[in-house]
């Protein structure tokens, strides 16, 4: 049967898989990105199951969001439990991270063209690195990062790009018009400050 986007078919059924994979999905929100679930062999006869006319109650054992975890699934049916079943799969993230386009030397700052976007998978819920650009751009680099690696947030720090009492030059872009003010600076400052 067909089946949209949170795992409901045309007729409004979900089996056990969507309903696990949903709640690990909800478990992973703060991480960013989407979880990608596969099931170990226990259990599989129950994964076809759907509500209705069952229903299933999924909780989660252990701390850890990512790697082999274990789920136990109550599974009713006109509101009396029929059956309760433990469930295994393999969890893995799915998210959006910077990487270098170019080597990130120690020193410099952070440009737009330095880092892009690409898509990789975690197996676990360390080192997850940034997921957006806005978040890196005009940081300063204290380790060096090759290019096409991801950027760890343990290799930038904030830099000042303005220094207090120093001059500056604020430029304002306008569709047909420039205009270029020349100043002291009130306090030192990073990017976006």
């Amino acid at each position: 049967s067909l089946r949209d986007g949170r795992g409901k078919s045309e007729s409004g059924e979900r089996t056990l898989a969507d309903v696990v994979r949903a709640y690990v999905n909800s478990a992973c929100k703060d991480l960013g990105g989407t979880a990608e679930v596969t099931f170990e062999r226990a259990g599989q006869e129950f994964l076809q199951l759907t509500t209705p006319p069952w229903e299933f109650q999924v909780s989660g054992t252990g701390k850890e969001k990512l790697g082999l975890r274990e789920f136990r699934v109550v599974i009713r049916r006109d509101g009396q439990v029929q059956r309760k079943v433990e469930l295994y799969a393999q969890v893995r993230l799915v998210r959006k991270v910077i990487v270098a386009r170019k080597p990130l030397n120690p020193g410099n700052m952070v440009r737009p063209d330095d880092v892009g976007v690409e898509t990789r998978i975690f197996e676990q819920a360390t080192g997850l690195g940034f997921g957006e650009l806005g978040a890196v751009i005009g940081l300063q680099v204290k380790k060096f990062v090759p290019a096409g690696e991801m950027v760890p947030s343990e290799a930038l720090k904030t830099g000042e790009l303005v220094a207090r009492s120093r001059p500056v030059t604020v430029v304002g872009d306008g569709a047909n018009v420039q205009v270029r003010l020349s100043g002291v600076a009130l306090d030192s400052g990073g990017f976006g400050d």
